[in-house]
């Protein structure tokens, strides 16, 4: 098949999609780099790189003024990729349905009978009569993740009378009541919308105002899903693709998860009330794609042969994060970014940010520079507020700022930061003057000894006019914001001092009202106004309003998004950025909180979330848009692709190695404190290796923007488990997408990985291990030249996260580490006796069945026995039991005389001559130094004093009796009497026997009787052996645990 067959390669130019797929030249084939290679690396932009045919008059020249495209080419021009995975131009006559695709299989239907549904003269189509009524086809055997689908409709009436007609492509369909849709509406006014809701109805976007009209000409649709996200757009079939999208909204943000594979199709309604009579709904070059990269180009390399006949221009398109990264500013500082965004808009905003050297102080918004009127303030001196650069201290100079010709609205505002040291400012020191019109000429805050602040007002002459109480605002020691506010109130004016310390919920403020004054326009603004008066006190992000703003209306920007969730992080910065954000997580998904945002690059600040989170931010395939995978969606995934061992291409090596070992692990918070985790114990341990039991200290320190001291624990702990992982890493898992048709689902699959998703192997030699391989993938390399299309795979071990989550449904479960066969097994036995030094096994039926490994053979339990002993009731006969002390031939027999549950127990008599009487159990394996426990129930013919005890014989691996435990307890006549004991278990004790014992040479009058024997401590495990392939026999002693253990989530 050729590649303009498979493959569709686009530019955006002049904003509108270029089809280009005939000048991609075959070979040398495109390459396309996305992720990384491992998980320690950072992540790098994506690229894509092929040639293009470049013959026709230079077209790929961007300064070749004969070009086709001369003008319209430069740098980051958009280009896309994608290849076809589905298609129908529906050259062919079928009724009662649509048939087969001519790519992507059978069409299946929903809606009314199979005669409403017809393909002929190069088009299928939908026939709906009643109003309120709905078709839809789709390609049920081709399931998807990310997908992007077009198709082109036509055949309603120009005239759209009574209510809606409606098309629209479903999209993650799990079944005919879930799916989405992307659909184009045309309303009886004949205005085109679009819209994105679920089959349910609930609407996740919609857009009435797409400037179209619809006057019957075919119209085009193209949707795509991407992660969590769902795009839309309609336009004139016979008009090129414009580069925007008219919707794109995400399904999270409405509750409404996605399957994991979904089909694709296009579906038709009839709106409420609509009264055009039969319609027929056309659809036509059906189109699905799986998109393999989105970029820009850069630049427009040109090579030619000698005689000018070859011409190429070999190009290399990246992801949108290499041109955030080029050159990249720091963003600005939260507070100063709330600032200069804020509604309404402030008359002048001075951020006090300005470096050591500075002689003026620059406007946030324009407008005119704060002046030193007199004095040197220390510029860049004050760190206090996480949520600034650093700002200047006062040092006694006066700073003046012109205020932009205003209109007196009847409010004025004044909004700044404070920090003033514990020891306090000089008293009466001025900290701010607001000049104004009218007959309030100045208003002063002044500072008070104590921590106090007061406001004085002046005439135009500079006479006092009033002074405020003492305001009790406790700003000694402590980073503010102040807000001092007036407003005009009749012929008085009421005003308010309020302040807002760092981290606090709530603010403080004292207002009052001053007769008899008037304010017009505001001037001036001294911050401070006298020399010398302020002398400690740090100030910034002076702001002046001429209406009132809340002081809690920059309280998380004052904060510096501190406690922040990483996502909403992640998206309130790609938001105030103006960049598109995919994300893909579970509805309950949270991420961790982050510390505060300081002034860091765009990107750099996005990796803070990363970090923390410890999730994976990448570009996505689809759009030019980033996309953060939160680390939770890595945790139990079901396989985004399953194939065995045959379907890897060679090479497929295993890696033993300790690049990315990491044993004693250091957390610290920036400016907080810190966590050491160390592996202490267990083959990758910090012990020397030179005692085997170790290989030695591989140690790592990280620093993370993290929002408490609370979290170092936790983030140390899983970067220990990261970096422990007991098990080989395949680097590389190469597998290959050809011959398409022969495995569709499987090359969908292929083709659906992304960064992040899991690959499971089966069916692995013995040689290698045996164990099913599950790995990460952390990026790919992706070749396809039309002939072959392979996908290398780069990978990491899946193991570290299995996880058990404590609010999880999952199966993942909390592994055992101190479990070990308590018996030898044969390569056969198909019943394993198995001891646990603390916590037993679960025994519940629901949580079964369990892979579990011991010795390198993978065997899966499907039942575990608490009860070690065969006969305990006694309801089948005696044996195994046996008797030692009564009567020959009746003196131990079933009987049915007296039971304590069921229909029989054992009956003893004793032969009046032995010193005891007792009944014998098999013998059952035990662990030397572990509990075991027995229990029985006894009826006695007269009451026994202290002669009865429920003992254990203890033997040795070769049978020879060791010793024996009892404990003498008093039982009362001729009622059902349970007896308990709990044992350790000797030093050299292998298996024990239960002995139910009564002694002091009873007579033969004293028949007692035995029911519901117990003996628990090893547990017994009924299994399916050699699950992996290894066939092998295990010793007692053999350490036992979960093929795939999981550990605690983050």
């Amino acid at each position: 098949m050729a590649f303009t067959d498979q493959f569709v390669a686009e530019l955006a130019i002049a904003s509108e999609w270029v089809d280009i797929t005939d000048d991609v030249y075959g070979a040398p084939g495109v390459t396309i780099t996305r992720g990384v290679d491992d998980e320690y690396a950072k992540p790098q932009p994506s690229e894509c790189r092929l040639t293009l045919k470049n013959t026709a008059a230079g077209k790929y020249a961007p300064r070749n003024p004969m070009g086709a495209y001369y003008g319209q080419l430069g740098r980051n021009t958009p280009f896309r990729i994608a290849r076809r995975v589905a298609r129908d131009a529906f050259a062919r006559t079928v009724s009662n349905g649509w048939g087969a695709a001519d790519l992507g299989g059978a069409w299946s239907f929903e809606g009314g009978t199979a005669s409403l549904y017809a393909v002929s003269g190069g088009s299928a189509t939908h026939s709906i009569t009643p109003a309120s009524a709905s078709r839809m086809t789709y390609q049920a055997g081709q399931l998807y993740r990310d997908v992007d689908c077009a198709v082109t409709v036509s055949g309603a009436p120009v005239n759209v009378t009574g209510g809606t007609v409606e098309w629209a492509i479903a999209l993650g369909g799990a079944s005919t009541s879930d799916y989405y849709l992307v659909i184009v509406r045309v309303s009886t006014s004949e205005v085109v919308s679009i819209e994105i809701r679920h089959a349910d109805g609930s609407i996740l976007e919609k857009d009435d105002f797409i400037d179209m009209t619809w006057t019957g000409a075919p119209l085009r649709i193209r949707a795509q899903v991407d992660g969590r996200t769902i795009r839309g757009k309609v336009w004139l079939a016979a008009d090129p693709e414009p580069y925007r999208w008219h919707l794109n909204t995400n399904a999270l943000d409405e509750e409404l998860a996605f399957p994991s594979r979904g089909w694709a199709g296009v579906w038709s309604a009839k709106g409420a009330g609509n009264t055009n009579g039969a319609v027929t709904f056309t659809f036509d070059d059906w189109e699905v794609r799986s998109n393999r990269f989105i970029g820009e180009v850069s630049s427009w390399p040109n090579s030619w042969d000698l005689d000018g006949e070859d011409v190429r221009a070999g190009i290399t398109a990246s992801s949108l994060t290499r041109r955030l990264g080029q050159g990249e500013q720091p963003q600005l500082s939260s507070y100063r970014r709330g600032n200069e965004s804020i509604t309404p808009a402030h008359l002048a905003y001075w951020p006090l940010e300005d470096k050591s050297g500075a002689d003026t102080i620059a406007s946030g918004i324009g407008g005119f520079p704060m002046q030193i009127s007199a004095g040197s303030p220390r510029f860049a001196s004050n760190s206090d507020f996480d949520c600034s650069e650093p700002i200047a201290q006062s040092n006694g100079s006066v700073l003046w700022g012109r205020i932009p010709e205003n209109t007196g609205t009847g409010e004025l505002q004044a909004v700044f930061l404070l920090s003033i040291p514990d020891s306090g400012e000089v008293d009466n020191g001025t900290l701010l003057q607001l000049q104004c019109t009218g007959t309030m000429g100045f208003c002063d805050l002044r500072y008070r000894a104590g921590g106090n602040l007061q406001l004085w007002f002046f005439n135009q002459n500079r006479t006092t006019v009033h002074t405020s109480v003492l305001m009790p605002l406790d700003v000694d020691g402590r980073p503010l914001q102040v807000s001092v506010e007036l407003a005009q109130n009749g012929a008085n004016i009421d005003y308010a001092v309020a302040v807002l310390g760092l981290g606090d919920d709530i603010g403080l403020v004292t207002p009052g009202t001053v007769a008899g004054l008037s304010f017009g326009s505001v001037l001036n603004c001294f911050a401070p106004p006298y020399r010398g008066t302020i002398t400690s006190a740090a100030m910034g992000h002076v702001a002046v309003r001429n209406s009132m703003t809340s002081i809690y209306t920059l309280q998380d920007q004052l904060n510096a998004w501190v406690n922040d969730l990483g996502n909403d992080r992640a998206r309130r910065l790609c938001r105030e950025n103006g960049l598109p954000y995919v994300f893909i997580g579970d509805t309950d998904g949270v991420t961790p909180e982050m510390g505060p945002q300081l002034p860091k690059g765009f990107t750099e600040l996005l990796q803070d979330v990363a970090d923390v989170d410890m999730g994976m931010l990448t570009d996505s395939r689809s759009a030019l848009a980033l996309v953060y995978r939160w680390r939770n969606t890595f945790y139990n995934q079901t396989p985004a692709l399953s194939l065995t061992y045959q379907q890897v291409l060679q090479p497929f090596e295993p890696t033993e190695d300790d690049r990315y070992l990491r044993n004693d692990v250091t957390v610290e918070r920036d400016d907080g404190s810190s966590y050491r985790a160390v592996k202490e114990t267990g083959p990758l341990s910090v012990t020397d290796p030179t005692s085997t039991a170790g290989v030695g200290r591989y140690a790592t320190s990280v620093s993370l923007p993290l929002a408490t001291d609370e979290q170092v624990m936790d983030a140390a702990g899983w970067l220990l488990n990261l970096g422990t992982v007991d098990e080989p890493r395949y680097p590389v898992v190469k597998v290959s997408v050809e011959p398409f048709a022969a495995s569709t689902q499987f090359a969908l699959d292929a083709l659906s990985v992304d960064v992040g998703d899991r690959i499971a192997i089966t069916s692995v030699p013995v040689g290698l291990g045996a164990d099913d391989i599950s790995q990460i993938a952390r990026g790919y390399v992706e070749f396809f030249d039309g002939v072959e299309h392979v996908v290398d795979f780069r990978c990491s071990p899946e193991s570290p996260y299995q996880v058990w989550e404590l609010d999880g449904t999952d199966a993942a479960r909390l592994d055992s580490d101190d479990s070990f066969l308590a018996a030898d097994v044969t390569s056969t036995a198909t019943s394993l006796v198995v001891g646990s030094l603390t916590t037993p096994w679960t025994s519940d039926p629901a949580e079964l069945p369990i892979p579990v490994k011991l010795g390198g053979e993978k065997v899966t339990v499907t039942a575990v026995t608490n009860e070690m002993l065969s006969n305990t009731t006694f309801e089948t006969g005696l044996s195994p039991w046996t008797s030692s002390g009564t009567a020959a031939g009746t003196g131990f027999t079933q009987s049915s005389t007296q039971k304590h549950s069921g229909t029989f127990s054992a009956r003893l008599v004793p032969d009046g001559v032995t010193f005891y009487a007792a009944a014998l159990s098999e013998l059952i394996p035990v662990v030397a130094g572990m509990p075991v426990t027995v229990s029985v129930w006894v009826r006695f013919t007269n009451a026994v004093t202290s002669n009865f005890s429920v003992s254990i014989n203890w033997n040795d691996a070769a049978g020879g009796y060791i010793t024996t435990s009892n404990e003498f307890v008093s039982v009362s006549a001729a009622t059902w009497t349970q007896v308990r004991n709990t044992f350790i278990a000797p030093a050299g004790a292998a298996t024990a026997q239960v002995v139910p014992l009564l002694g002091g040479t009873p007579a033969p009058s004293q028949v007692w009787y035995v029911d519901d024997v117990s003996l628990t401590g090893p547990q017994r495990f009924t299994v399916i052996r050699s699950v992996n392939g290894v066939v092998k026999a295990h010793a007692a002693g053999t350490p036992i645990s979960l093929a795939r253990p999981a550990i605690l989530a983050l």
